[in-house]
C-alpha cells in the first residue's frame, strides 16, 4: 500500500477503535516456496491496556491454517473500516476525477499459533464482542454441547504486529469547498457505508 503521510493515522488509540468496529479482516501470507495465501476471517482487538502492544486475535479454519505456515511465514492481517466511491460531481467544480475514499489498517508480523485453551478464548471473546455490538447478547456456552466437536475444526492465533501502517484517504488533497461537497454528496446517497465515510470525513475537518 502507497505510505503518504498526508493519509497517515498514527494515533493508536484511533487504530484501536478501527479494528474494534471493523472485524472483519483479510489475512494473507508469503509461505517460501509459494504464492500468497489468502484468508478472510474475523479479528478482536486484545485489550491490553493503555502503553501495552497492539495486538489482534483471531481464528480461521484448521484446514487453511497450515497453507499460511502461521508462525513461521510472513503475515499480514488487513482491517478494512468503511470506504466509497467519489463522484467528481461532488466537488461543485470541473477539473477532478473519480477517487475511492477509504479507512484500512495493515497489520504486519508472524502470528502466533494458539492451543485448544488459547483458541476457545478467541472464540469467546469474538462472540461476546460482535453480539454485544449487535445487542443480542448470545453466548458460546449456548452452544456448549458443539464446542468440543468445533474446537478441531478452528485455529487460533495472536499476532502482535512488528509493523503497523494505517491509512485514512478522506479528500485531503482537496480544497475545503471540495471536501464539503464530498461530504454532502455522500451523505446524500442513503447508503449507510458513504455516510460512514462522510462521518469519517467530517471528523478530519473537526
Amino acid at each position: 500500500m502507497l505510505e503518504q503521510p498526508m493519509y497517515a493515522i498514527s494515533d493508536r488509540e484511533e487504530i484501536r477503535e478501527l479494528i474494534r468496529a471493523f472485524g472483519w479482516a483479510v489475512l494473507v501470507s508469503s509461505p517460501p516456496g509459494s504464492g500468497p495465501v489468502v484468508s478472510h476471517l474475523p479479528v478482536v482487538l486484545d485489550e491490553t491496556g493503555p502503553g501495552q502492544p497492539l495486538a489482534v486475535s483471531g481464528h480461521l479454519a484448521a484446514g487453511d491454517a497450515p497453507a499460511h505456515r502461521l508462525g513461521s511465514a510472513p503475515s499480514t492481517v488487513i482491517i478494512e473500516g468503511p470506504n466509497a466511491y467519489v463522484s467528481p460531481r461532488y466537488y461543485g467544480s470541473p477539473g477532478w476525477v473519480p477517487t475511492w475514499n477509504f479507512v484500512v489498517v495493515h497489520l504486519h508480523g508472524r502470528p502466533k499459533v494458539l492451543d485448544a485453551d488459547g483458541t476457545l478464548d478467541v472464540l469467546e471473546r469474538t462472540v461476546e464482542h460482535f453480539e454485544r455490538r449487535r445487542g443480542t447478547g448470545w453466548r458460546l456456552e449456548e452452544a456448549a454441547a458443539a464446542v468440543p466437536a468445533l474446537l478441531p475444526q478452528v485455529t487460533g492465533f495472536r499476532l502482535v504486529p512488528d509493523r503497523v501502517v494505517a491509512k485514512a484517504k478522506l479528500s485531503q488533497d482537496k480544497p475545503p469547498a471540495a471536501v464539503a461537497g464530498v461530504i454532502r454528496g455522500l451523505e446524500g446517497t442513503g447508503r449507510p457505508a458513504d455516510a460512514a465515510v462522510a462521518a469519517w470525513m467530517r471528523g478530519r475537518r473537526s
